[in-house]
């Protein structure tokens, strides 16, 4: 079975691939960020929801990266089956996707505890799962548009 890349909805296909390439790499990039007198202290969104931390275990902020991660594996996994077999229902996921993403990252985001909030020590890769998300959500719905 060919794919033909020269349509629109393939193109849009290959971006929410990016995108969830994208996502993919975040979790393994820092999430959390601290810097104090000199010394700076990062975790990726694996090492967060990978290890006993700072955050407690028992606390839903450790699960937030790996979601961002299932979710990114699940739209890059859409985008590929998209572009062999172009069904609304496969952009549907991806657009899911997308959005579970982003509310994984803004969960992760919104954190508090003992008076520091999160988002005064977010790491590169929350913003980029956001933008992973973004990219997985609109590019999810073009294809769906074009379909």
């Amino acid at each position: 079975m060919a794919v033909n890349l020269s349509s629109k909805s393939s193109i849009f296909s290959l971006i929410v691939i990016i995108g969830a390439i994208i996502g993919i790499v975040s979790v393994f990039i820092a999430w959390f960020s601290v810097t104090d007198f000199g010394f700076t202290m990062s975790l990726t969104g694996w090492d967060i929801c990978s290890r006993s931390n700072g955050f407690g275990s028992g606390e839903y902020v450790v699960w937030m990266p790996l979601v961002a991660l299932i979710f990114s594996v699940v739209a890059l996994l859409s985008g590929l089956v998209y572009l062999v077999v172009k069904q609304k229902v496969i952009c549907v996921v991806s657009i899911v996707s997308g959005i579970l993403i982003i509310v994984a990252a803004i969960l992760f985001i919104s954190y508090s505890s003992y008076g520091v909030h999160m988002w005064d020590y977010l790491g590169i890769g929350t913003y980029l799962a956001i933008i992973s998300g973004l990219l997985v959500i609109i590019f999810g719905a073009l294809a769906l548009k074009t379909e």
